[in-house]
């Protein structure tokens, strides 16, 4: 469903969690926000992603760099998806819509409970690549078209 009944809101599903940053659209997965900007913002440039595996330690949960540094370590047992993505943005300090629970290739819904933390990843969103790029040693080129 969506909007709330209100001219400004019509077409905006209020309670979707993963908001463009280009335009209004609101979204339920990370996945359906990245092919939004895809198809309808030519790309917006490049999103550059961070992929955290977990691994369970008795009663917690620890999220591991590709380096085999921790990133951050949770209480959990089996947890519906929504509450860790709460968990682990409070302990990146982290926008918890920059926060994508992944089982494989598919993003596990707000509702979704998490029993094998072995399959399941954490997908952060880091922003676009030109964010991360210094350009101040570069002199921009006019655009000769």
């Amino acid at each position: 469903m969506s909007g709330d009944g209100s001219l400004e809101n019509v077409g905006i599903r209020l309670n979707a969690i993963f908001g463009c940053k280009e335009c209004n659209s609101r979204f339920d997965t990370g996945r359906a926000l990245s092919s939004h900007v895809k198809f309808f913002h030519q790309g917006a440039d490049v999103r550059v992603f961070r992929v955290i595996p977990l691994i369970q330690d008795r009663d917690e949960v620890v999220g591991m760099t590709l380096a085999g540094m921790e990133a951050f370590r949770i209480q959990a047992s089996r947890m519906k998806a929504g509450e860790v993505r709460e968990q682990i943005a409070i302990s990146l300090d982290e926008d918890p819509s920059n926060i994508m629970i992944m089982d494989g290739n598919i993003e596990l819904g707000h509702d979704h409970l998490i029993s094998n933390w072995s399959s399941t990843i954490v997908k952060q969103d880091m922003g676009l690549a030109a964010d991360h790029m210094d350009f101040s040693g570069f002199r921009r080129t006019p655009n000769m078209d």
